[in-house]
């Protein structure tokens, strides 16, 4: 019976600096130093966790450990996980590109398996030349946060999502994506992934994964390993973290957590790249609790609307207010007084591109926020 494992590796982008030049590592040829020997390797190194022999090192390099899990193969003479070309004899198994098993065993024991993993952790986000290809639309990356505003010093768990009942993922073998958000705003010690409940697989009967976390990026991949692709929408796994404890922010007490998903991959059974997309969230972060805007005696109608609505308010007071698109970007702003209010603020945004936005006031009262739709 084939066993089924799926590998999960988390990661982090963005400030992790190159440990070495590329130097005259070039596409087409590139020199190893084995030993005390120099050794040239005419198109064919091996370059520890580039395991897909892209060019670059990062979560997508989990998807050939996964389609070769288990083989074995000749050991590579002089393995060592520093970044350079190894020689290395050619194994009798091939992806369906045609690429040699043996750039699969990143780290040249022979056996293709979990410990691979440690080359592509050990030289994340190292590159030898080669270009990184484009990625396609399709069913969707995206994060669920469960609320719409969350207070400093505040645990959360956010789920990650791909696919939707209307648009699923079908045939997939392995996904990998970046997250980028603020350092400035969530404490970066206590960021944490899970796999619970992901419809790709269970971790402890077909699912493994690691992870490394720099401050303001993170990157997953997963890759099952039983030869066979799955179809299916949902939960891949949850994002968790606390919010700092110290928030300044644009407006007094305000701000907003974003979160950008980028870089998708996606691939099936046989390594064919899949197409597929991604969506941001955010959060709004506050110093103080939220109120309903009804309780701060403001009224915004209507909505939806077509970019122009109404500011009413039923108290006599100074107020600030800041709209937001999704992901925190300012598209309005300014402070609010009576005379504005008689009888009715107008507020054009009819320069901004459809969709959801978030109105911001703070008055002496509190803070509020409340969603609306251009259409």
């Amino acid at each position: 019976m084939k066993k089924h494992l799926l590998l999960l590796i988390f990661s982090v982008l963005g400030t992790i600096a190159v440990a070495q030049s590329v130097g005259k590592a070039v596409r087409g040829m590139s020199a190893a130093r084995l030993g005390q020997a120099e050794v040239v390797c005419d198109g064919a190194c091996v370059w520890p966790g580039d395991a897909n022999n892209d060019g670059r090192v990062d979560a997508s390099d989990i998807f050939n450990i996964g389609l070769a899990f288990g083989s074995t193969g000749p050991v590579r003479v002089h393995a060592a996980l520093a970044w350079e070309g190894q020689t290395a004899e050619g194994w009798t198994a091939s992806f369906s590109n045609g690429l040699n098993y043996k750039y699969a065993d990143c780290d040249g024991n022979g056996i293709i398996d979990a410990t691979d993993t440690v080359a592509i952790l050990a030289n994340f986000n190292e590159y030898h030349g080669r270009p990184i290809t484009s990625r396609e639309a399709g069913p969707e990356i995206f994060m669920v946060p469960p609320v719409d505003t969350i207070s400093l010093s505040t645990f959360i768990e956010i789920p990650i999502h791909l696919g939707t009942a209307a648009l699923p993922a079908e045939d997939v073998y392995g996904v990998a994506f970046t997250i980028q958000y603020d350092p400035d705003l969530v404490d970066v010690a206590s960021i944490n992934f899970n796999v619970d409940s992901s419809w790709l697989g269970d971790y402890g009967t077909d699912l493994i994964y690691i992870k490394k976390n720099v401050p303001g990026y993170m990157q997953v991949g997963l890759a099952r390993n039983n030869f066979n692709s799955k179809d299916g929408y949902g939960r891949l796994g949850g994002v968790s973290f606390i919010t700092t404890d110290n928030l300044s922010g644009r407006l007094p007490g305000i701000d907003t957590l974003g979160f950008h998903i980028g870089n998708p991959q996606m691939i099936d059974e046989e390594g064919t790249p899949l197409a597929v997309d991604t969506r941001d969230s955010s959060i709004i972060l506050v110093s103080a609790p939220t109120v309903p805007m009804g309780s701060l005696g403001f009224e915004i109608y209507p909505n939806p609307n077509e970019g122009k609505f109404y500011l009413k308010s039923h108290s006599i007071e100074e107020v600030v207010i800041t709209i937001t698109d999704i992901v925190g970007n300012e598209v309005y702003g300014g402070y609010i007084t009576n005379d504005d209010l008689n009888p009715l603020k107008t507020i054009d945004l009819g320069n901004c591109s459809k969709g959801l936005y978030l109105v911001h006031i703070q008055s002496a009262e509190g803070y509020g926020v409340q969603k609306i739709l251009l259409r």
